[in-house]
């Protein structure tokens, strides 16, 4: 039996989303709800935790999940595996959190508010980083998930980062096989700064709208006012290593921007309506006349928005000045807006997560084979034909010798006796040799126009029997028999048909090949792709910067690495090369990043 929750009116927009689990997470999660207090060796799946958060859900908002969800020793100990890096079991990482903290302590602790995540953490002051202890990163895992179970399914479709399945390499692949047509584009720049309090405030009146529940607010802001959760917008400080934040800043990120995702959903909404599509298609003709409408595309990674359109330079200011106008009044952030400029698709590239975004033709990104690569290719298949040649000939070679061999010694044992009897499987070896010989030998005879021309004209050469005379004076049975055998050598040594067939091949294949041509030409004259690129000038600076290679580029040796083993030093350069090969993998270059890195 399966017992569907209808909920309605999420973010105030008529959205309604339908949950299906079993009556046995529902029941397991109420009795873990009830024996909060119990010890717990189980954590919870994430059906169960989906099934335990829904349930909390009334009219339009979502109550207590710090006490009802958070707080479960079970959701901790969940939030416990999900830090683990080891895969070991349930009960065997009960004990070793056990050994540490308890998880039911804790929970009754965050339960009753008096959990302190001051003491939880350490302040370096110099540095101004702050460090939570392990009890501290539990809470903010369990925080996430909830917000996660939450938030993730009502995001907008274009909101990539801090998301399962929804990382930086999928929204390069929405750009390039999704994008069509870009005219214009820009992307929004910030100020370098940090989360202040008012955008802490801001964030969390976004929260209270879905949830109703004080003591998670509360949590958050002390979070953020510690120094635990930072957000930056505008880039790093040391634009070297990564960010300390933790997961729970970007779940925190989408949340925030929200707001602005549903307005660039409502104009690409509106701008469908204004340009409907014409048949079936994106794109369509009639004649020499293209249809194609006008479109925009957006893709947000944490706070790095990309905005594109397939129309008018106006159009895209208009769009501009909107989404700048909501970031600044509505959110409260600054932006740079010397660099947040609109570009040419066209003429102009665009750097988005660390890639290079240019509008190009489809014969860029699948270009047609040159004249030296089909001269390669002729070669290779004449190369092809010769060593199927020697390999037909060194067969008729073997086979004649082998017919030899059998010949003669058949007629040698005719000789030493008055008759020879074969052995009955000698015997069938013998036929299906000979008749497997005779097969190819007739079907290499019949695809040759050469030998069936040739053979033919020996064949009907000198018809005098044809003349009216002669075949007065033949008997009719000759005469019956030898025009069966004109009619026979017409029938299957002619290469009329044959030749007919072979030319209309030949014609068949010069036609596909100027349709494809003519195709490639009109698709370069009206559609324009995404060609997304690796800064190589960048790749190679950074290997300079971090000792890889010297001043010419060369590689040079890192003398820390001495003392390590072989294995250790390959494994070390191996984990190396493979993060830079595992960022620029979708990137049309990936051959040039590959012959870069190769050089560690």
């Amino acid at each position: 039996m399966v017992l569907r929750l209808r909920v309605h009116s999420f973010y105030n927009r008529g959205i309604s989303f339908l949950v299906s689990s079993s009556l046995r997470n529902l029941s397991t999660a109420s009795s873990l709800f009830l024996n909060s207090d119990q010890t717990i060796t189980e954590p919870l799946v994430k059906s169960e935790l989906e099934a335990l958060v829904l349930k909390q859900y009334s009219h339009g908002k979502f109550y207590s999940l710090v006490k009802n969800a958070v707080s479960l020793p079970c959701v901790l100990l969940a939030a416990c595996q999900n830090l683990s890096l080891s895969a070991n079991s349930s009960g065997d990482l009960a004990d070793r959190v056990s050994r540490r903290f308890s998880i039911e302590e804790m929970g009754r602790e965050i339960r009753e508010g008096r959990f302190d995540i001051r003491s939880c953490c350490v302040e370096f002051i110099s540095s101004s980083l702050v460090l939570p202890n392990l009890k501290l990163k539990v809470l903010i895992e369990a925080i996430r998930m909830v917000l996660e179970i939450v938030y993730d399914d009502r995001f907008a479709t274009f909101s990539y980062g801090g998301r399962v399945g929804m990382g930086r390499h999928t929204a390069i692949r929405y750009l390039k096989n999704s994008v069509e047509n870009p005219r214009w584009w820009f992307r929004v720049s910030f100020a370098r700064e940090m989360f202040e309090e008012r955008n802490v405030d801001i964030l969390c009146g976004f929260v209270g709208e879905k949830i109703n529940d004080v003591m998670l607010i509360e949590m958050i802001k002390k979070l953020f006012e510690f120094g635990i959760l930072k957000i930056e917008l505008g880039g790093c400080n040391s634009g070297r290593g990564f960010p300390q934040e933790c997961g729970l800043c970007s779940i925190l990120i989408n949340v925030y921007f929200d707001g602005l995702d549903k307005e660039i959903q409502d104009l690409r909404l509106k701008m469908k309506v204004k340009n409907p599509r014409v048949g079936t298609g994106d794109e369509e003709s009639t004649g020499n006349v293209f249809f194609k409408p006008v479109n925009i595309y957006a893709v947000r990674y944490l706070d790095e928005i990309l905005v594109i359109t397939s129309g008018s330079k106006m159009l895209t200011m208009d769009l501009k000045k909107r989404i700048v106008d909501i970031l600044e009044q509505r959110l409260e952030l600054r932006v740079d807006r010397l660099n947040t400029s609109i570009h040419s698709a066209v003429s102009e590239k665009i750097n988005f997560l660390g890639m290079y975004l240019q509008a190009v033709p489809p014969s860029v990104l699948r270009p047609p084979k040159s004249e030296k690569a089909v001269r390669a290719m002729k070669k290779y298949q004449r190369q092809k034909d010769v060593r199927k040649l020697e390999l037909r000939n060194a067969r008729e070679r073997n086979r004649k010798t082998l017919g030899l061999k059998i010949f003669r010694h058949v007629l040698k044992k005719i000789k030493q006796s008055n008759g020879f009897k074969f052995e009955g499987e000698i015997e069938n070896e013998v036929r299906d040799i000979f008749q497997s010989w005779g097969e190819e030998v007739m079907q290499d005879f019949m695809g040759s126009l050469e030998e069936r021309w040739k053979w033919h004209w020996l064949l009907t050469r000198g018809d005098f029997l044809s003349l009216r005379h002669i075949r007065e004076k033949l008997p009719q049975d000759l005469i019956d028999a030898y025009d069966e055998f004109q009619e026979q050598v017409d029938k299957h040594l002619a290469p009329t048909q044959a030749k007919k067939v072979l030319e209309d091949e030949e014609r068949r294949v010069e036609e596909e090949e100027e349709q494809r041509y003519a195709e490639r030409t009109v698709e370069d004259l009206t559609k324009l792709c995404m060609k997304v690129s690796a800064p190589e000038e960048l790749v190679r600076k950074a290997i300079k910067l971090v000792g890889f290679t010297n001043s010419m580029g060369r590689p040079r040796p890192i003398i820390h690495l001495v003392t390590l083993e072989d294995s250790d030093i390959i494994k070390w350069y191996a984990g190396v090369g493979r993060k830079w090969l595992d960022f620029f993998c979708c990137c049309h270059n990936y051959k040039m990043v590959k012959s870069l890195v190769r050089i560690i």
